[in-house]
Protein backbone atom coordinates (compact mmCIF):
# COMPACT_ATOMS: atom_id res chain seq x y z
CA UNK A 1 0.00 0.00 0.00
CA UNK A 2 2.92 2.44 0.47
CA UNK A 3 4.85 1.62 -2.27
CA UNK A 4 1.27 2.49 -4.51
CA UNK A 5 0.89 6.28 -2.31
CA UNK A 6 4.78 6.74 -2.75
CA UNK A 7 3.96 5.75 -6.58
CA UNK A 8 1.12 7.92 -6.87
CA UNK A 9 2.66 10.71 -5.39
CA UNK A 10 5.93 10.80 -7.74
CA UNK A 11 3.52 10.49 -10.89
CA UNK A 12 2.03 13.49 -9.42
CA UNK A 13 5.17 15.30 -8.91
CA UNK A 14 6.37 14.26 -12.30
CA UNK A 15 3.42 15.59 -13.92
CA UNK A 16 3.00 18.88 -12.25
CA UNK A 17 6.86 19.49 -13.38
CA UNK A 18 6.27 18.97 -17.13
CA UNK A 19 2.74 20.53 -16.82
CA UNK A 20 5.10 23.49 -15.26
CA UNK A 21 7.26 23.00 -18.17
CA UNK A 22 5.03 23.06 -20.96
CA UNK A 23 4.07 26.40 -19.23
CA UNK A 24 7.77 27.99 -19.63
CA UNK A 25 8.62 27.05 -23.06
CA UNK A 26 4.47 28.65 -24.27
CA UNK A 27 6.03 31.05 -22.14
CA UNK A 28 9.12 31.86 -23.81
CA UNK A 29 7.45 31.37 -27.15
CA UNK A 30 5.32 34.54 -26.72
CA UNK A 31 7.60 36.55 -25.34
CA UNK A 32 9.67 35.59 -29.40
CA UNK A 33 6.56 36.15 -30.61
CA UNK A 34 5.77 39.37 -28.87
CA UNK A 35 9.68 40.87 -30.00
CA UNK A 36 9.52 39.87 -33.42
CA UNK A 37 5.88 41.78 -33.59
CA UNK A 38 7.83 44.61 -31.73
CA UNK A 39 10.85 45.24 -34.10
CA UNK A 40 8.37 44.58 -37.21
CA UNK A 41 6.49 47.33 -36.18
CA UNK A 42 9.66 49.54 -35.08
CA UNK A 43 10.92 48.32 -38.39
CA UNK A 44 7.50 49.48 -40.49
CA UNK A 45 7.34 52.79 -38.30
CA UNK A 46 10.77 53.79 -39.16
CA UNK A 47 9.88 53.79 -42.96
CA UNK A 48 6.99 55.50 -42.61
CA UNK A 49 9.14 58.05 -40.92
CA UNK A 50 11.69 58.15 -43.79
CA UNK A 51 8.64 58.21 -46.44
CA UNK A 52 7.39 61.36 -45.14
CA UNK A 53 10.07 62.79 -44.96
CA UNK A 54 11.11 62.12 -48.48
CA UNK A 55 7.48 63.40 -49.46
CA UNK A 56 8.60 66.98 -47.29
CA UNK A 57 11.91 67.66 -48.57
CA UNK A 58 10.73 66.36 -52.41
CA UNK A 59 9.38 69.87 -54.07
CA UNK A 60 12.37 71.40 -52.26
CA UNK A 61 15.18 69.43 -54.20
CA UNK A 62 13.03 68.17 -57.09
CA UNK A 63 10.20 69.17 -59.26
CA UNK A 64 6.27 68.24 -58.75
CA UNK A 65 6.18 66.00 -61.42
CA UNK A 66 8.88 63.72 -59.49
CA UNK A 67 7.13 64.59 -56.16
CA UNK A 68 3.74 63.23 -57.06
CA UNK A 69 5.35 60.07 -58.88
CA UNK A 70 7.41 59.26 -55.49
CA UNK A 71 3.59 59.78 -53.76
CA UNK A 72 1.86 57.63 -55.42
CA UNK A 73 4.86 55.20 -55.17
CA UNK A 74 5.04 55.65 -51.60
CA UNK A 75 1.01 54.95 -51.29
CA UNK A 76 1.86 51.93 -52.94
CA UNK A 77 4.17 50.86 -50.59
CA UNK A 78 1.89 51.93 -47.65
CA UNK A 79 -1.03 49.83 -48.96
CA UNK A 80 1.71 46.59 -49.04
CA UNK A 81 3.21 46.95 -45.88
CA UNK A 82 -1.22 47.31 -44.62
CA UNK A 83 -2.05 43.98 -46.01
CA UNK A 84 1.53 42.57 -44.64
CA UNK A 85 0.59 43.64 -40.98
CA UNK A 86 -2.48 41.95 -41.67
CA UNK A 87 -0.86 38.62 -42.63
CA UNK A 88 1.40 38.73 -39.33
Amino acid sequence: MKNCTLFLIMTLLMAGNLNASGDMKTSEENAKQNMEEAVQDTKRGTKEVGRDAKEAACPIVNGKVDCAFQKGKHSIERGADEVEDAID
